[in-house]
């Protein structure tokens, strides 16, 4: 194994709760939640059990994504949490659906001053009045700036009438990130998204700095610090290298469980055991090493 340099960046993708108050159609990630949108079961645990598990495993300071397959400002305790992670060094992102209530919102925004790295907020126009949505964002932006960006799944069907909205938040000088829509109706790792028309891709390739493919996502075979330097975890503890492991509860990817005490990272890269790769921040953050030549 070569002495590769090592990511300077330490990550972990944290599910905080599976709840959600919002049952939109294109979910991401429906096919892994457990508790439907429409039922708010009250978590059996609050997650912040998990505060001492993180001082005891993970030393250094780490990038905490606060997101998964529910709406992380209904987890019980999360701002405490956030607290928590603050105090022990650790920096926040969050990926919600901006239906918390303002005044929560802007705590959010003032405990996390100077620790906070992404705030991302999803627009969903199955549940939202634009207007008011459009005002919120005006208001955050205004406190935490660039570290703020507006995220939308570019519906089929509705790629024009998205693209005019993401032209609004562009010209307040707001980011916005189109994600592609995923196909459920085929399990289909190699083509997961929809079968765009020609005009809807060429609308899209304005928006989005990439349109992510199979050839540009085939990392099988490369050494990558997933594992060792990022991984993902859900709201039971259980600990994934990467999101291909988790989605497909691959062993081979499997870290152990933060809560019952089995949880241990790699110390080096690890080969990719999949045939495409479509999480983003392994990518993003330089983790997948180019051994190829």
């Amino acid at each position: 194994m070569k002495n590769y340099q090592k990511p300077k960046i330490n990550f972990v993708q944290w599910g905080i709760t599976q709840r959600c108050n919002y049952g939109c159609s294109y979910c991401a990630t429906k096919g892994l939640r457990i508790v439907s949108c429409k039922k708010q079961a009250v978590d059996s645990v609050s997650p912040y059990i998990f505060l001492d598990k993180f001082a005891k495993y993970l030393s250094g300071s780490w990038q905490f994504y606060l997101c998964g397959s529910g709406e992380p400002f209904i987890a019980p305790d999360f701002l405490k949490i956030v607290k928590g992670l603050i105090k022990m060094g650790h920096q926040i992102g969050v990926m919600t659906n901006f239906s918390a209530p303002e005044k929560e919102i802007l705590e959010f925004c003032k405990i996390t001053r100077g620790k906070l790295f992404e705030f991302g907020a999803s627009l969903h126009l199955e549940h939202i009045k634009l207007d008011k949505f459009f005002k919120k964002v005006l208001l955050v932006k205004q406190i935490i700036g660039d570290k703020f960006s507006v995220h939308s799944v570019a519906r089929k069907g509705q790629v024009l009438k998205i693209e005019k909205i993401a032209r609004v938040f562009q010209n307040k000088g707001i980011r916005f990130v189109l994600q592609l829509e995923r196909d459920y109706t085929k399990n289909n790792i190699e083509e997961p998204f929809v079968n765009y028309t020609r005009q809807e891709k060429a609308v899209i390739k304005k928006v989005r700095r990439r349109f992510y493919n199979k050839n540009i996502l085939k990392f099988k075979g490369y050494s990558c610090w997933s594992g060792s330097k990022y991984f993902v975890i859900d709201e039971k503890g259980d600990a994934y290298r990467c999101n291909p492991a988790q989605r497909f509860r691959d062993k081979r990817g499997y870290l152990g469980n933060l809560l019952k005490g089995t949880f241990k990272l790699r110390s080096r890269p690890i080969t990719c055991h999949y045939d495409y790769c479509y999480c983003v921040e392994p990518i993003s953050l330089g983790m997948i090493i180019d051994n190829q030549n």
